[in-house]
């Protein structure tokens, strides 16, 4: 029997927690700022703390899933914080998207305090965690590593990174990647709208061909039904962790000028009034630019079919891309 704390019961982490509660061998207890996110976990065997400190007493493991570095520090420090309790020989892994500075400071705490820190961001979303179909991109130690691989495997499938901090700099190449991907997505679909393109058919003909993406397939039906609420993941976390690419990309001196107008068209978004709704909703702010929405009526299920038919055929045919 493994005993697992997890701190963080937002849109990603109630999820992972709840592979966790489902998993042999392993005694759960969780906390969450917001108590009432919390509360479910009991009907599932968890323990349910008043604080973290409660969570992590005793705990083999820690996790993490929480907004930004301010939340994981609040976690950690002052009364009732998780490090007043972090057992010797524990391993904590920090899974959410906080950049690398923070990790630096958490890696000393916990050094002092004879335990250690797996850095193991996520690449995916809601429905992949619900499945335990995330991407855990994981770094540190050997050693450490392969004493939480059980726990990892819960949330999907792990990649191990290299050493300390190597996930949480993957993850900001991933982060900074999907910026430019969704920015194109929503460019295209707002230029082909006002071009007089059908958007739901300009999305067809996308994943016939070379450029074809999952993020492209279910954020672009999300757009062309007008589908921004609830958020899978929401424009201000998405605007919050490219202002962490920036950051990083500026102490090690590399500059990224097509994600500083990434970052900017998303913080018009916030500014815009679409922070919580999902990342998508940064389309908003072109339409309105364009005075045009790239919105397309449901076709019917023959249509759908037929088009199903022409995408296999153009994808196994032998033009060029």
């Amino acid at each position: 029997m493994i005993s697992v704390a997890f701190l963080g019961l937002g849109t990603m982490g109630a999820p992972m927690a709840r592979r966790l509660a489902t998993a042999n061998q392993v005694s759960l207890s969780v906390y969450n700022r917001t108590a009432s996110r919390a509360a479910p976990f009991a009907s599932l065997g968890a323990r349910v703390c008043a604080s973290p400190a409660e969570a992590v007493e005793g705990a083999d493991v820690i996790v993490t899933m929480v907004a930004d570095p301010a939340a994981l520090r609040a976690v950690c420090e002052g009364e009732g914080g998780a490090l007043a309790s972090v057992a010797r020989g524990a391993v904590w892994v920090e899974s959410s998207t906080v950049g690398i500075d923070v990790l630096d400071w958490l890696r000393a705490e916990l050094d002092q305090r004879g335990a250690a820190l797996v850095d193991a961001p996520v690449s995916g979303s809601r429905g992949p965690a619900e499945d335990g179909a995330l991407v855990v991109l994981a770094g540190g130690a050997p050693e450490a590593l392969g004493r939480v691989a059980r726990v990892l495997e819960a949330f999907g499938t792990v990649r191990r990174t290299g050493g300390p901090n190597s996930g949480a700099a993957t993850k900001l190449v991933f982060n900074q990647l999907g910026a430019h991907m969704l920015a194109g997505l929503v460019s295209g679909l707002v230029l082909g709208t006002k071009l007089g393109l059908d958007p739901r058919e300009l999305l067809a003909s996308i994943d016939a061909g070379a450029f074809r993406s999952a993020m492209f397939a279910h954020k672009g039906a999300r757009i062309v039904d007008g589908n921004f609420e609830p958020s899978d993941f929401s424009v201000e976390l998405l605007l919050k962790d490219q202002q962490l690419v920036l950051e990083a990309a500026e102490r090690c001196g590399v500059e990224l000028p097509t994600l500083v107008a990434v970052r900017d068209l998303v913080a018009r978004a916030v500014s815009e009034g679409e922070g919580g709704r999902d990342l998508c909703a940064v389309v908003r702010v072109l339409e309105r630019m364009a005075e045009v929405t790239a919105r397309s009526p449901m076709r019917s299920a023959a249509s759908r079919g037929h088009s199903a038919r022409e995408s296999a055929y153009s994808t196994t045919g032998t033009g060029g891309a």
